[in-house]
């Protein structure tokens, strides 16, 4: 998405599927969990570790259509050339911890390749629910300029112009009719 000149990540979440955000030095999930372990965590009623094996831990307390409680949150974050975003499900999550999945994300690897490790590391791990994995990476942002004619991208791909065509289709209906409130 771009706003005023500058390309945005749109994250969407709902449910306890979840993303994630490696941008230079930063690693975090910007997704909430809507479970039930979740809103115990943020209780302080229950640790993170005790969530692990939460006999409720697969719980969720929203879900698309769930009813008129199933609105997704949202956030609308600067990209910048370089950054990876993971979408996964609980199922990678699971079996893998937040620090290999960012020692993982921080490899020169190709996009298809980090899924498939992603992937492979979570069925090592056991497996026991399913494993959804969609690794992004921003090699050229709208709004930046290029630091060099040969930039590439961490897995060495060189930037394509015709890849960052802005569709109308792919706006929001509040800006593409000019209107509305973005979070």
């Amino acid at each position: 998405m771009v706003l005023d000149g500058v390309g945005y990540w749109v994250v969407l979440n709902l449910g306890d599927s979840r993303v994630y955000r490696l941008s230079g030095e930063i690693f975090e999930q910007v997704s909430v969990d809507h479970s039930v372990v979740q809103e115990l965590m943020d209780r302080g009623e229950l640790t993170a570790e005790q969530a692990k094996i939460h006999p409720y831990r697969h719980m969720v307390t929203r879900a698309l259509g769930a009813g008129p409680e199933s609105d997704p949150d949202y956030w609308l974050i600067p990209a910048e050339a370089g950054d990876r975003m993971l979408i996964c499900s609980d199922g990678l999550t699971g079996e893998v911890d937040d620090t290999a999945i960012e020692r993982l994300l921080r490899s020169p690897a190709d996009v298809r390749t980090l899924s498939q490790d992603l992937v492979g590391r979570a069925l090592d791990g056991g497996g026991h629910d399913n494993v959804s994995v969609v690794v992004v990476e921003a090699v050229e942002v709208v709004g930046q300029s290029r630091v060099a004619e040969n930039t590439t991208s961490r897995s060495g791909a060189a930037p394509q112009d015709d890849m960052f065509e802005i569709d109308e289709d792919t706006l929001p209906r509040a800006l593409r009719e000019g209107g509305g409130e973005s979070r």
